[in-house]
C-alpha cells in the first residue's frame, strides 16, 4: 500500500468514528473530509464538485433538509402518538403500526 492509500484509508476509518460516535454534526464531518481530501491533493476539484451534479446525492441532501425539518418540529412523535395512541399490549400496536404500512406499501414504488 502506498502513503496516500494509507491516508485515505485512516481518513476514512477517522470519519466513521466520529460518525458513529456523533462527535459533530454529520454533514459538517463528511464536507469537512472532502475539504481534506481537496487540499491534500488526494481528489481533484473536478473530482470534488461532481458529486454534487450527481441525482442520487441531491436527492439524499433533499431527504436531510426534510427530516431535520420533520425532526425539529416533531412531527413524527405527533403522528406516533395519534397513531398508536395508548395501547395496551404489542400485539396491537403493531397492528396499528403494520396496517397503514402495508397498505402504503402497495402503492409506494420503492424500486427504479
Amino acid at each position: 500500500m502506498t502513503g496516500e492509500m494509507i491516508f485515505v484509508a485512516v481518513i476514512i476509518v477517522l470519519m466513521l468514528i466520529g460518525l458513529s460516535f456523533e462527535v459533530i454534526r454529520a454533514d459538517f464531518l463528511i464536507f469537512l473530509v472532502l475539504v481534506i481530501f481537496l487540499i491534500t491533493g488526494v481528489i481533484s476539484s473536478g473530482q470534488a464538485l461532481s458529486g454534487f451534479s450527481n441525482e442520487g446525492m441531491l436527492t439524499v441532501l433533499l431527504l436531510f433538509i426534510v427530516a431535520g425539518a420533520i425532526q425539529k418540529h416533531g412531527i413524527i412523535e405527533l403522528v406516533v402518538y395519534k397513531l398508536l395512541g395508548k395501547t395496551r399490549s404489542v400485539k396491537t400496536s403493531m397492528i396499528k403500526v403494520m396496517l397503514p404500512v402495508g397498505l402504503a406499501s402497495g402503492f409506494l414504488n420503492t424500486h427504479r
